[in-house]
């Protein structure tokens, strides 16, 4: 409040100094050069003010957006709120954007008309760019929350399997065969995928395999059935010599999938404070020339 109160008390006085300068002959050229360069000063610190504030305010939304990125890649926290705080941030931002934007069309023309020598900085993210993330990162929130139930479901799937076989080596077929019922329906969830990543199927094909092999055998153990057993012990032992092709694939189907979530707009978002921050460096180069000896 009090620092917009500020910007527009400097910029009255700005025009009302303009005025004298453009209206009084009297004054010597160092005097006249020293209030105009002292007016372009007066603009670009409320320039570098309305900067600093979406400044601040896209870190906020960076950061959280990075949180809510890395919990959709690792964790089993839920991603959403993160995404959506940085929705709210980025949204919050527009309309300072608008404001910051008036004040460097203000800096530019002031530049222009009393010190042409110095650059003016120009660009920085607009109204509708910011909100367009936002709305990209609203999206992503939602998206996220069913990643990371198929990401966590295919932890399941492994994990579940591992106990099945601990299970068989402890002769407890029937614990074994609960903990394949887990597993076939973490499994469920993973080949649920409307749209998987294209490399998905390498893994879903042979933990199915060796899913299957496993209740063959707790079957066939159970029922006292060593032929079955065997057999479906071989047919384990030849899926498992796919399951370090089948790991390496369910990594990548992950991280690829899991940047597409939240991949383009943090990029932009990233994108849009990068150039506040060289707004903000371009004006600190014209508060540097036009401060006062």
């Amino acid at each position: 409040m009090i620092g917009r109160a500020w910007r527009r008390t400097a910029t009255g006085l700005l025009l009302v100094l303009l005025a004298l300068l453009g209206g009084s002959g009297s004054a010597s050229p160092a005097i006249d050069a020293s209030q105009r360069r002292a007016a372009l000063h007066a603009v670009a610190l409320a320039a570098d003010a309305a900067l600093a504030d979406i400044e601040a305010r896209l870190r906020d939304a960076v950061d959280a957006g990075r949180r809510g990125a890395a919990l959709v890649l690792e964790g089993s926290e839920d991603p959403a709120p993160h995404l959506q705080a940085a929705a709210a941030a980025a949204r919050e931002t527009a309309p300072l954007a608008m404001a910051a934007r008036a004040e460097m069309r203000r800096l530019t023309g002031t530049a222009a008309a009393v010190a042409p020598e110095i650059a003016a900085p120009e660009g920085g993210p607009t109204a509708d760019e910011l909100l367009g993330i936002a709305g990209q990162l609203d999206d992503a929130s939602l998206l996220a929350g069913l990643f990371v139930e198929r990401r966590v479901a295919a932890a399941v799937v492994l994990r579940e399997l591992q106990r099945a076989l601990a299970a068989l080596d402890r002769d407890d077929p029937r614990a074994a065969l609960e903990r394949i019922a887990a597993a076939e329906e973490a499994h469920g969830t993973v080949a649920a995928w409307v749209q998987p990543p294209a490399v998905l199927p390498v893994w879903l094909d042979t933990t199915g395999v060796l899913l299957d092999a496993t209740r063959r055998m707790a079957v066939a153990t159970q029922a006292g059935d060593l032929a079955a057993a065997e057999r479906a012990s071989r047919d384990y032992a030849a899926g498992a010599e796919r399951a370090h092709t089948a790991d390496v694939a369910l990594g990548v189907a992950m991280a690829e999938a899991g940047s597409a979530v939240t991949g383009v707009p943090m990029r932009r978002l990233a994108e849009a404070l990068a150039a506040v921050e060289r707004q903000r460096a371009a004006t600190a180069s014209v508060l540097e020339a036009t401060r006062p000896q």
